[in-house]
């Protein structure tokens, strides 16, 4: 059944809100292994307003009052939102990026892998695409962080043959200077700074870090 502009509404005007509280004032370091290199390699991924729509593949309606995809998500963190703003060009390409939002919004918990684009749709550009064998997100790099440009249900892998296996992921406002918070470490994973690239130690603070019984335990 083809979903109807009532239901995508419902969607992204719940999914806007989740959005805000979790990812638009948060930036993300994702500390990376090459598959093959086994080089340690980090990138930043900062979620702005503007992004929102891009993940949602909804298109503004030639009448509306909303002209930009800011005014898009303000429009959504207010509620005002409509049928009449709004147009659905094809069904099942907006079905499939609303099916897996929710889970975007929470992608920290899920995503295991990235890669650097080499291939995909035909419409597809991007830099680099997270997440795991179930969906992902596509990047592009802005000034030096990267920013989501769509959300896709299907295997990171399919996107190139570069992987990198997430090992951590920390978490900072967008106005600190260091990473403190760590919201995700891969099983097996034991964070020091000899694992981080010089580049990055200055900016990740791992004084409040404690190894768990389920990490591994070095000499």
């Amino acid at each position: 059944m083809s979903i109807t502009k009532e239901e995508a509404i419902r969607i992204v005007l719940k999914t806007s809100l989740e959005y805000e509280k979790i990812l638009s004032g948060t930036k993300y370091l994702l500390l990376c292994q090459n598959n093959k290199t086994k080089e340690i390699e980090c990138f930043e991924i900062r979620f702005p307003r503007y992004a929102f729509q891009h993940l949602t593949g909804l298109s503004l309606a030639e009448g509306s009052a909303i002209r930009s995809a800011a005014n898009f998500y303000e429009a959504c963190i207010n509620r005002r939102l409509s049928p009449r703003d709004i147009i659905i060009k094809d069904d099942m390409y907006v079905e499939r990026k609303l099916s897996i939002l929710s889970q975007l919004i929470n992608f920290v918990r899920y995503s295991k892998m990235a890669v650097v684009f080499e291939k995909g749709r035909p419409l597809l550009r991007c830099d680099k695409v997270v997440g795991t064998t179930n969906f992902c997100i596509a990047l592009n790099l802005h000034r030096n962080y990267y920013v989501p440009v769509s959300c896709l249900n299907e295997d990171v892998r399919n996107f190139g043959s570069t992987f990198f296996r997430v090992l951590a992921v920390f978490s900072a406002g967008l106005n600190d200077e260091k990473y403190i918070k760590i919201q995700n470490i891969t099983k097996g994973i034991t964070l020091s700074y000899d694992l981080i690239p010089k580049d990055y130690a200055s900016i990740i603070d791992l004084s409040e870090y404690r190894p768990s019984n389920k990490e591994e335990k070095k000499d």
